[in-house]
């Protein structure tokens, strides 16, 4: 995904970011690699950067961090506009813990407004795990309970939501997708769809 590194890094080039490509090393007894990503990505965040020596600085450890997927898109291409849309959202939101560049499958019916802002809402199901910006307490907490549930990174989430553990709030719509061209399964076209759709059957005579 090299390309889509390339254009996700132009869109996030304003000074407003620190931009860290992150390579995780594939351990070969992790039965979900996904999980053990993200906990690395937030570990990343939280302890960063670190010294040669792999010592950790701790100098993020007090800001919002972004976790993007290399397999990402934007439809957001001004660094300066990305900018204003995140920034605004921190700056305005100060009570949300996660918010979600992207979302998939969500209980889109049940969304209630953030504020004067139409392009936030609060959610419950965000699902997505394509680009998510953490508050430092929402870092630390989904990162802990990364550690030890053997559920998928999303339902973990998600689950936190429901309890009011965190606050998330989602874009509406989204500023990053998954790149449909990376699809390897039909489950990925299934992240083309921002809300879940209930359908009820009916009997025709």
């Amino acid at each position: 995904c090299d390309t889509n590194i390339a254009t996700i890094s132009k869109c996030f080039s304003d000074p407003y970011f620190q931009v860290q490509v992150c390579a995780v090393e594939t351990p070969g007894n992790i039965n979900n690699l996904e999980n053990y990503y993200l906990r690395k990505a937030l570990t990343y965040a939280a302890e960063g950067p670190y010294t040669k020596e792999l010592t950790p600085l701790k100098q993020w450890s007090h800001l919002p961090c972004l976790i993007i997927k290399d397999s990402s898109i934007s439809n957001i291409s001004d660094p300066k506009i990305m900018k204003s849309r995140v920034q605004t959202a921190i700056d305005t939101v100060q009570q949300a813990d996660l918010f979600f560049l992207c979302k998939w499958n969500d209980t889109c019916d049940k969304y209630t407004d953030v504020s004067s802002d139409k392009q936030l809402k609060w959610t419950l199901q965000p699902t997505a795990t394509q680009a998510i910006l953490f508050r430092p307490n929402g870092r630390d907490l989904i990162k802990t309970e990364l550690e030890t549930s053997t559920l998928a990174a999303a339902d973990v989430i998600n689950s936190q939501i429901v309890k009011k553990k965190v606050m998330a709030t989602v874009f509406v719509p989204n500023i990053i997708d998954f790149d449909i061209d990376l699809a390897t399964s039909a489950a990925d076209y299934y992240k083309l769809n921002e809300c879940a759709v209930q359908t009820t059957a009916t009997t025709n005579s």
